[in-house]
C-alpha cells in the first residue's frame, strides 16, 4: 500500500497563526520495499515570497533564519519549479490523483489514506490550513496521520535500532525531507519486523 510522507518549509512556528508555506514536499513510498528505494514518486513546489505572505504569517526569527541561507523575498535560490500556494495545492491534487489512481472525490472519503510527517502536528496543520482557506480540501483523514519522529524515535530508543544520518547538505529542502522521512520510516518499520521474526524463532526454540 502506497503512504505519503510531506514537508513544509515556512515563514513562521507560530502554533497560534498560519505559517507562510514557502516550499513542500510530497512523497508516496511503499514500505515493504528497501528503505532506500521506497520512494515510488514525488512532487515538490517552490512558492515565491511575495506570495506566500499573502496567505501566511511570518516571524522575524523564521525569516532571518532563511536570509542566513541566502533566501530572501525572491527565494530564488529553493530549488524546483515556483508557484502560487492555489496553483501548487492544484497541482498537488493532481499528484495525488496520478499517483493513487482516483479522482479526488473518492480520495477525499477514503479514511484509509496515511500522511508521515516529521512532526505531523506543524506540517500537516500548516497544510489543510491553507487547503480550507484557498477551499480546495485535500485528503488528509484524521486517522490518518501519522507522527513520523515519535514513531521512529520511540521504537529506535526501545529497541536499539540505529537511524540513518540524512546529510546535512539536503537539510531543509522539502523534498529531502520528506524523503528522508519516508525512508526512515521504512527502515524502521523493517528493523521491527526483523526483531519480530527474531522473537517468534527464539519462542519455538524455548
Amino acid at each position: 500500500m502506497l503512504e505519503l510522507s510531506i514537508d513544509l518549509e515556512a515563514l513562521s512556528v507560530s502554533r497560534d497563526q498560519l505559517p507562510a508555506m514557502i516550499e513542500i514536499g510530497v512523497v508516496a513510498f511503499d514500505r515493504s520495499r528497501p528503505a532506500d528505494d521506497c520512494v515510488v514518486a514525488s512532487f515538490q513546489r517552490a512558492i515565491p515570497f511575495a506570495t506566500a505572505t499573502n496567505c501566511g504569517s511570518v516571524d522575524s526569527d523564521t525569516l532571518a533564519f532563511w536570509e542566513e541561507r541566502g533566501i530572501k523575498g525572491g527565494n530564488d535560490c529553493l530549488p524546483g519549479e515556483k508557484s502560487g500556494p492555489l496553483i501548487s495545492l492544484v497541482q498537488l491534487s493532481g499528484f495525488l490523483e496520478l499517483t493513487l489512481g482516483r479522482p479526488m472525490p473518492e480520495l477525499l472519503n477514503d479514511k484509509s489514506i496515511r500522511w508521515w510527517a516529521w512532526g505531523a502536528e506543524y506540517d500537516l496543520r500548516i497544510i489543510q490550513g491553507l487547503s480550507e482557506r484557498v477551499g480546495l480540501p485535500m485528503p488528509i483523514p484524521y486517522r490518518g496521520v501519522r507522527d513520523a519522529r515519535t514513531y521512529c524515535t520511540e521504537l529506535a530508543d526501545q529497541f536499539g535500532i540505529v537511524l540513518p544520518k540524512q546529510d546535512p547538505a539536503t537539510k531543509h529542502s522539502a523534498l529531502d525531507d520528506a524523503r528522508h522521512c519516508a525512508r526512515l520510516v521504512t527502515g524502521v518499520t523493517q528493523s521491527m519486523e526483523v526483531i519480530r521474526e527474531m522473537a517468534e524463532s527464539r519462542e519455538v526454540v524455548a
